[in-house]
């Protein structure tokens, strides 16, 4: 998994090779069935999203 840290300025994003996506905040990483390798990353996502 790759991981951006973004923020959208104008319009909408658009799917090119994924069929969903969700926008999540701190607290809804965990409502996701994360793979095994994702885990590991989780944290990380989780402290940069804490930083806003």
């Amino acid at each position: 998994m790759r991981c951006f840290r973004c923020r959208i300025l104008a319009g909408e994003p658009v799917l090119k090779e994924h069929e969903a996506a969700r926008w999540l905040d701190g607290a809804q990483l965990d409502s996701v069935g994360w793979l095994p390798a994702d885990l590991t990353l989780i944290p990380r996502v989780r402290r940069a999203l804490s930083e806003d």
